[in-house]
């Protein structure tokens, strides 16, 4: 299991093909966002320092009752960089979705990582909330 301590939250999921980003206040919430039976392996996903995060699928067992044996995947953090590598990505991605909020894309290629972090985990853009999570 990885070190769940290592991730700096939020967490952002990002679809480059779609331009959707979302925003998670842990990586266990993020994790809970998806499905086991969606490509869960693919999934682009960083903390706010850039780190590379990465989700799989795990069978969970437990005794029903204590009686019936009952099992269901669920999908976990599965891999979390130690080092962030993905800072450039990750500023990409943050840039990319406030520009498409009619944003200069300019402007806030010069901003640090950090202020993009924080404008992107301002509301309305932390959609985990609005989705519920």
């Amino acid at each position: 299991m990885p070190d769940a301590e290592a991730i700096v939250p939020p967490v952002f999921m990002w679809d480059p093909r779609a331009g959707r980003l979302l925003a998670f206040g842990s990586g266990a919430a993020a994790a809970a966002h998806l499905r086991p039976w969606q490509e869960v392996g693919s999934v682009v996903a960083y903390d706010a320092e850039g780190r590379d995060v990465r989700f799989g699928v795990v069978v969970r067992r437990r005794r029903l009752l204590g009686l019936v044996p009952v099992s269901r995947e669920v999908v976990v953090v599965s891999a979390v960089e130690r080092e962030p590598s993905h800072e450039a990505d990750l500023r990409v991605a943050l840039a990319g979705s406030l520009a498409s909020a009619d944003v200069e894309r300019a402007r806030l290629g010069a901003l640090p990582l950090a202020e993009l972090v924080r404008r992107a985990w301002s509301p309305p853009v932390r959609q985990s909330e609005q989705a519920g999570h």
